[in-house]
């Protein structure tokens, strides 16, 4: 008899489908409109001062650089924390798992994207304590207890910091914490790729989520 996987996505009725279609090109237009903002700032430059000539609307301009420099930053913030207060993140494992078994090579405290991830920033059945020392290389906790096989996982060990690791951006995933929200969303990688195939599960599953009615983080 097959086991049902628990965190699969529950069939939605037609005119779900095509809500759900609808809100995934509304959070892509979000998620992209944030990003050319994002650059636009950077581009631009504030104006040099002349005496006489511009001075307050150089001083005009930097200040209005800074300021939206600084709601970019709260706003990302703010959404990170929410976010970490939504999901849990965890490291996958490369190798295949049986079905209905779980890919979590370790759990993170938090989005670990593009950062480093601390020697107390996570655990897993091996350490599982998160401010626990650990000296070895990370491995996937579910390979060593079912296996016995100590299955490096695909993140880059920070020298000469022992238990710290960055984490490859494919294998960085998260699922969400309620119960019903994982049925709806399943698991997912936890941030976008450069490839638009790559995120078509990550958008559906955003899509699925935000016509169930819970708020999505783009």
């Amino acid at each position: 008899m097959t086991e049902i996987n628990p965190i699969q996505p529950r069939a939605a009725k037609r005119e779900e489908h095509a809500n759900a279609a609808a809100i995934a090109t509304q959070l892509k237009e979000l998620s992209s409109s944030r990003v050319a903002m994002a650059e636009s700032t950077k581009l631009l430059t504030p104006l040099f001062p002349i005496e006489g000539q511009n001075e307050m609307e150089a001083y005009n301009v930097e200040a209005l650089l800074d300021k939206t420099a600084k709601e970019i930053k709260a706003r990302t913030d703010a959404e990170k924390a929410k976010e970490n207060e939504i999901y849990l993140f965890f490291v996958k494992c490369r190798i295949p798992h049986p079905e209905g078994q779980p890919t979590h090579g370790v759990y993170l405290k938090y989005n670990a994207d593009n950062t480093i991830v601390g020697p107390t920033d996570w655990n897993s059945a091996y350490k599982p304590k998160h401010e626990q020392p650990w000296y070895e290389e990370v491995v996937c906790q579910v390979c060593l207890r079912y296996y016995g096989q100590r299955t490096t996982l695909p993140v880059h060990m920070v020298p000469g910091k022992p238990g710290s690791f960055t984490v490859e951006p494919r294998w960085l995933w998260r699922r969400p914490k309620d119960t019903k929200r994982a049925e709806i969303e399943g698991e997912t990688r936890a941030n976008e790729l450069a490839s638009p195939v790559q995120n078509k599960g990550r958008d559906e599953a955003n899509a699925r989520a935000a016509a169930a009615g819970y708020e999505v983080i783009p």
